[in-house]
């Protein structure tokens, strides 16, 4: 045997197991370990695009983000400011965003009532979050965010709907104390229209609630016709001749024009404007939501007027429960995202317990998740926090229809017509119900 060509065979062998293991070992690998693990541009930076109104709160969230996730992931933003665009300019912004399905926007903040609308345009959630950290969330910041019993959005802050009062002109009554007990309790309306006799200076708006041709004002609606009946968007057929409509538009109407509790020119107003005459004009009453001490906190103090307010329960029709309407704004994930991992991750990281911490400190925005309420360092430097909750706890949401923007556009048409004085409460129950049932566009 040539002893050359038998080691040159068996060199060959060698080599030729020795490159067949290879081969599997690199096949194996390549299919057990994630694509992006070859991917030679793994270490570039990946720039998520989020749209929303930026705080200083959201401003701190995101800035914290980027600084953790340097090298990796950089969130950049699209600033949508309440006070340079409205909530329905918002929506609309958005929509036509989507609906050309642009890959430039990878997360965006909607109000919670528009989950129904955008959840076509959003990626659905589940394979991106555990069980686990679903059950952190409060359950009613939850109630918005599943679609179809699918998971389309996670909460990131909630509001709730609150009656502010001036506790020294309350206490300023001869029976201040029993009314200030029974304003804890939620006062029906019956008995706050007997209160209102009380105050005999003009001067001081009795009552103060946003009533513009706005979503703030369907709240109102709303309230009072879920107060009469709390299935009635429960319906397979919603009745919009019915007589809780027909009484929602009417104590409305009460209220500003019988009573003349409250100035006809918050007709023309919203939030803001309500608050600052509320504060600059000593107002008793104010309808408002659970961040308004924060949003007026600079006026509040300016005028030494902070330590005078009090909350409670908004009035109840009598025989039913207390009820506010539940506010707030969800996170969505574009399902044209292009980088949809990295851009949850940032979603993620605005329901971290620091996050909502941080949202709470700088902007009085509810926390969405449950063990903040449970932390009594936290609730004991926040005392507001679970005088709060007590509201968030009989809150209400508005329905999750897909045509809810539709029904809000005609129920604030015709209330802030009713209002005004340029409609009957009849004409506008009819008008309502020709307006949804013919499916005529609302201009707002």
């Amino acid at each position: 045997m040539n002893i050359k060509n038998f080691f040159s065979k068996r060199s060959f062998s060698y080599f030729f197991i020795l490159g067949l293991i290879s081969i599997l070992i690199f096949i194996f690998i390549y299919f057990s370990i994630p694509i992006y693990f070859f991917d030679f541009n793994k270490n570039k930076e990946v720039v998520i695009t989020y749209a929303d109104n930026i705080s200083a709160a959201h401003r701190i969230v995101v800035d914290k983000f980027n600084e953790e996730y340097k090298g990796k992931i950089r969130v950049e933003t699209i600033n949508l400011p309440f006070s340079k665009f409205s909530t329905n300019e918002r929506k609309e912004l958005l929509t036509r965003s989507l609906r050309s399905k642009s890959a430039k926007l990878d997360v965006f903040a909607i109000d919670l009532i528009w989950s129904a609308r955008f959840a076509k345009w959003a990626e659905p959630l589940e394979k991106y979050i555990h069980e686990n950290e679903v059950k952190k969330l409060l359950p009613k910041a939850l109630e918005s965010c599943l679609i179809s019993d699918t998971l389309i959005a996670l909460p990131m802050y909630l509001d709730i709907s609150i009656l502010y009062y001036r506790r020294d002109l309350i206490q300023a009554l001869e029976n201040g104390k029993i009314i200030e007990e029974k304003l804890k309790n939620s006062i029906t309306w019956d008995d706050f229209f007997t209160l209102s006799k009380q105050f005999k200076n003009e001067k001081n708006p009795f009552y103060l609630f946003p009533a513009d041709n706005y979503e703030g004002l369907v709240c109102s609606f709303i309230e009072v016709l879920l107060n009469q009946n709390p299935e009635f968007f429960h319906s397979d057929t919603l009745n919009w001749q019915s007589e809780e409509i027909s009484k929602s538009f009417s104590l409305l109407n009460k209220i500003i024009n019988e009573k003349n509790l409250t100035p006809q020119i918050v007709t023309d107003y919203r939030e803001t404007q309500c608050y600052d005459m509320f504060v600059y004009d000593d107002g008793i009453f104010l309808r408002g939501w659970s961040s308004f001490p924060k949003d007026s906190k600079a006026l509040l103090e300016s005028i030494q007027k902070g330590n005078l307010i009090e909350q409670a329960a908004l009035p109840h029709i009598k025989g039913s429960n207390p009820m506010s309407t539940i506010g707030g704004w969800n996170i969505m994930l574009s399902k044209y995202s292009e980088h949809k991992q990295e851009a949850f991750e940032f979603i993620k990281y605005i329901v971290r317990e620091e996050s909502q911490k941080i949202y709470y400190n700088e902007g009085a925005f509810m926390p969405v998740i449950s063990s903040i309420y449970k932390d009594e360092q936290f609730c004991k430097e926040h005392p507001n926090l679970l005088k709060t909750k007590v509201f968030l706890d009989h809150g209400i949401h508005r329905p999750f229809l897909d045509n809810y923007t539709k029904i809000s556009d005609v129920i604030s048409y015709y209330a802030n017509k009713v209002l005004k004085n340029q409609l009957t409460v009849e004409k506008a129950v009819n008008n309502t119900y020709q307006s949804l049932i013919s499916g005529e566009l609302i201009l707002r």
